[in-house]
């Protein structure tokens, strides 16, 4: 394809009459249009009168069928009400507002969105600027989420200065043409319209928007906008047409006898979609091989090369091109501090979403670029890209980050950088990243166990006093055996005054292997995190068990907390993944786990509440440390079928304990069939001796009959 020639596009500033407001009766025109949006619109139209109390300007209200309490909510900002006939057009709906206007401006705003600032907007008209303009341009920012975490932004031209040939266009997704000069206003409104509760919900969206489109697409088969929202609508669900769409998009662009910035802009965009939908099949080498041809064909560096080059960049590292991967990735990056300081053209910008002029999208090529240089060898270069991750982004705390991380580390035999990321997520102090940091810092520490002399070493160096920091020193004095430097962080770390979390759970495994009274130490564990510790330490440390059974030896307990933490954790040594050594400690970990929740649940309940027929109201781990301790004390008594029978009641309250019961069951009814045995080979015994005896007296030899009975 051959280069697009611009034509000049920047008219001069059309103004109409004199007057303050050049022949208008005011400023500005609001319009607005809406069907049942009572959730949203109080907040829209709130968020719009600062700037109709600043400015004189009217609200122009369309309804296209409400049912609920969406015209009683726009009432109380206005009297200018249009009752319209939904005709599955939105430009008609919108055209009501611009036929009624008598603003030398028109604005328009969807009923779901709203500003949290209109300062821009306001002094953009009271100071006079706005008669240097034929349009203005406001953020869009569409959130994909409810929380409000991911989110595109781009200008929406949604201010235009009235002329008599101004009308919306498309029948979904309404625009206007764009009026150059333009300017572009800080000022940003929230959209969630984007965001779905369900897929279903999503996808019943994309098929109305579809619908619309083909239609529209069925009037004009070269409609830019119409072919561009087509396409976009297909991506990721069906990317084979969405590149259809998108080259159908391109054939329109030259059919064009002479082409606008509008028109490149649009060229640039169906060829980003074009390249998006490669990617998204899997075409990496397609991608790359196309993509030159795709950088020559624009004029000028503008915010598509942003999407080319990050695409370029991933499709590279995807086909473990590493070397291009750099290079494509390096040049994202440049041409993103030329979008930062202005110095490239930022138009398109009114005419679609970006992914990658973004700081979570920086984030992401910085990652993906370290991740080359790893692979490459270059690992000065790869702990360069790591100390330019901005930890506000997203992207910064996932996975790809944390494995760079994690493997610059390790290539590198620096230990800093995973303590640079911690610091990082810290100062932010956002648990959605300090968590899935911790995470991965501990599944990476339990699988690498070659690499945690190291790890912890430079954690140890790191100047802070926060909890994880401790108990990395904690774990190193540990490791090298250090007693008196071990009890001072466990000492720090008591102190702390959160309570301690899951990571934490080294510091419960070291009181209890050093044989300290847990009594002191209870406070800073929740009751809900004991199982959740001991099953990580059971997971950690193949000692457990015995570390259990000897500390049982040395502690014994009356506080219900400090049961319950002690049967939590004979609990996950037999059912935890703890490696069994032989059955001996096996059955000496069940009985102590029997015992301990026993009296956890004596302690814990009232007597009232423990017996047959009221334990069913308890939950079933209770329940089964009910019938454990019915199960011991008939034990104790001698009443063997009393336990056996208690035993298999707690079994059916609580089958999670099947193998640990099922096995103490076998050696006891073992040991009561020896018993058995023994005793009948005892009587029969008896039997022989006596009928000995009986003949020895027959026979009169009353001397060898002596000696049996003696």
């Amino acid at each position: 394809m051959k280069a697009i020639p611009i034509k000049d596009s920047r008219p001069k500033v059309r103004l109409q009459g004199s007057g303050p407001f050049h022949g208008h009766k005011l400023r500005l025109t609001i319009g607005i249009i809406a069907k049942n949006e009572e959730k949203t619109l109080g907040k829209c139209l709130s968020s719009l009168k600062p700037l109709m109390d600043a400015v004189p300007s009217e609200l122009i209200f369309t309804d296209t069928g409400s049912t609920d309490r969406t015209v009683e909510i726009a009432k109380k900002y206005t009297d200018h009400i249009i009752n319209f006939k939904w005709c599955d057009d939105f430009s008609a709906a919108r055209n009501t507002g611009i036929d009624a206007a008598q603003g030398e401006w028109f604005m328009f705003i969807d009923a779901d969105e709203w500003f949290d600032d209109v300062t821009p907007i306001i002094g953009f008209f009271n100071s006079g600027e706005c008669d240097s303009y034929n349009m203005a341009a406001y953020i869009l920012r569409n959130y994909n989420d409810f929380q409000g975490k991911n989110y595109n932004d781009h200008y929406a031209d949604r201010m235009v200065r009235l002329q008599p040939e101004i009308r919306f266009h498309n029948i979904l997704h309404e625009d206007l043409p764009i009026y150059m000069p333009v300017k572009m206003l800080g000022a940003f409104v929230h959209h969630y319209g984007y965001a779905y509760h369900t897929k279903e919900e999503e996808e019943k969206h994309d098929r109305r928007n579809l619908a619309l489109l083909k239609k529209e697409l069925k009037r004009d088969p070269d409609d830019l906008k119409a072919l561009a929202q087509a396409s976009l609508n297909l991506i990721g669900s069906d990317d084979a047409k969405a590149a259809d769409y998108a080259r159908r998009g391109i054939l329109a662009v030259q059919k064009l006898p002479e082409r606008d910035r509008c028109a490149l802009h649009y060229n640039a965009r169906f060829e980003y979609i074009y390249f998006k939908a490669l990617y998204n099949r899997g075409q990496y080498a397609k991608l790359i091989d196309e993509l030159p041809e795709a950088l020559k064909e624009e004029n000028e560096p503008g915010v598509f090369h942003l999407e080319f080059y990050w695409l370029a960049e991933m499709s590279a590292y995807m086909l473990k091109d590493y070397a291009k991967a750099v290079e494509y990735g390096g040049k994202y990056l440049k041409m993103y501090k030329l979008y930062e300081r202005g110095e490239i053209d930022r138009s398109s910008l009114m005419l679609a979403d970006f992914h990658s002029n973004n700081e979570e999208s920086r984030a992401s090529a910085i990652i993906l670029n370290g991740m080359a240089l790893l692979k490459l060898g270059r690992t000065d270069e790869a702990a360069a890209c790591a100390a330019k991750i901005n930890f506000s982004a997203k992207s910064a705390a996932g996975v790809d980050s944390l494995e760079f991380c994690f493997e610059l580390a390790e290539k590198s035999g620096d230990w800093s950088a995973p303590v640079m990321y911690y610091n990082g997520f810290r100062k932010l102090g956002d648990e959605g990243r300090i968590k899935p940091f911790l995470n991965y810092a501990e599944y990476y520490y339990y699988n690498y166990p070659e690499k945690r002399a190291q790890y912890l070493e430079a954690f140890a160096k790191n100047n802070s006093g926060d909890g994880y920091t401790l108990l990395c020193r904690l774990r190193l004095a540990a490791m090298r055996g250090d007693s008196r430097q071990a009890d001072a962080q466990l000492s720090a770390l008591k102190q702390q005054e959160a309570m301690w979390s899951v990571n934490e759970s080294d510091a419960l495994y070291y009181i209890l292997k050093s044989r300290k009274n847990l009594m002191q130490y209870i406070s800073k564990i929740e009751a809900d995190d004991m199982v959740v510790f001991a099953g990580k330490i059971s997971k950690m440390h193949d000692d457990f068990p015995s570390v259990m059974l000897d500390y049982a030896d040395a502690f014994s307990f009356e506080n219900p907390k400090a049961l319950f933490c002690m049967s939590c954790c004979f609990k996950m040594c037999i059912t935890g993944g703890s490696k069994r050594r032989d059955e001996k400690e096996y059955g000496r970990l069940v009985q102590a786990y029997m015992e301990s929740i026993a009296r956890c649940v004596h302690g814990a309940f009232r007597p009232e509440i423990l017996n047959p027929s009221a334990v069913c109201s308890l939950p079933r781990e209770c329940r089964f440390g009910y019938y454990a301790g019915e199960a011991i004390k008939a034990k104790r008594q001698g009443d063997g079928a009393g336990c056996i029978r208690n035993m298999r009641l707690g079994l059916k309250a609580y089958p999670a304990m099947k193998e640990p019961v099922e096995f103490l069951l076998s050696k006891f009814e073992a040991q009561a069939k020896s018993s058995e045995a023994k005793a009948r080979e005892f009587r029969e015994l008896g039997a022989q001796v006596k009928k000995n005896i009986e003949l020895l007296i027959a026979k009169g030899d009353l001397k060898q009959a002596g000696i049996y009975t003696a």
